[in-house]
């Protein structure tokens, strides 16, 4: 099968002052934490972060820490799909600069390729990319962090969020060709079909969406700017 990296950021890429993950991706979370039973002290206490820090969406949290109190958010909510659950109503207006940067683009395929090469800007330690696989884009996302071990919620948390990117233009019902994960199959994975509306596997190399070009061929973004 031919494959191309259309957009992909290297890890080296230029990152101006952020050197962990842009508080944006935390849009939401202490209020979606609430309403899932959570205490936020406890969460956020756990995981070493001022939860004051959420209130400026360009601040940097570290990456270790981010990825820790979605882990922290599952265990003691008791909703072990929490990152699928955040990631599902997570819009892309929320994502702040790299949101817009999606949004501002002029068609679809467009967006997708200026969201995978200006995510240095949003987080670093992290391959993502958009890859041209003949029918379909695969959109790959994967943190390379040595400190970072547990990153399930994370990862089910980024394909909502690119899943939403792609439903902003073409409906809520649009479905991917499928997703894959890196981890393992969780208890409760019936949801991840229900919230994807397809096929998803796990323990594969890279977290992916797989997106069929004929369907965002020539859509245009309606906040084009």
């Amino acid at each position: 099968m031919f494959q191309s990296s259309l957009a992909q950021a290297p890890l080296n890429a230029p990152r101006a002052n952020n050197r962990g993950v842009l508080s944006a991706a935390a849009t939401g979370m202490d209020a979606f934490i609430v309403n899932h039973g959570g205490d936020l002290d406890r969460v956020f206490g756990h995981a070493g972060i001022d939860p004051e820090q959420l209130q400026h969406p360009t601040l940097s949290l570290a990456l270790p820490n981010y990825c820790q109190v979605l882990e922290e958010a599952a265990q003691q909510t008791g909703c072990d799909n929490f990152g699928l659950r955040y990631g599902e109503q997570f819009q892309p207006q929320a994502l702040g600069l790299l949101g817009y940067v999606g949004l501002c683009s002029a068609t679809l395929e467009d967006a997708l390729i200026n969201f995978a090469q200006a995510f240095p800007y949003h987080q670093h330690s992290t391959l993502i990319r958009l890859v041209d696989q003949g029918e379909c884009y695969s959109f790959d996302y994967q943190i390379h962090h040595s400190a970072i071990r547990q990153r399930r919620q994370d990862a089910e948390l980024t394909m909502g969020m690119a899943m939403n990117l792609v439903r902003h233009v073409l409906g809520p019902k649009w479905a991917p060709r499928e997703v894959a994960f890196e981890h393992a199959r969780p208890q409760d994975w019936h949801e991840h079909r229900e919230v994807f509306d397809a096929p998803v596997y796990f323990e594969r190399s890279c977290n992916s969406i797989l997106i069929p070009k004929r369907e965002i061929a020539g859509k245009a973004m309606p906040g084009h700017d």
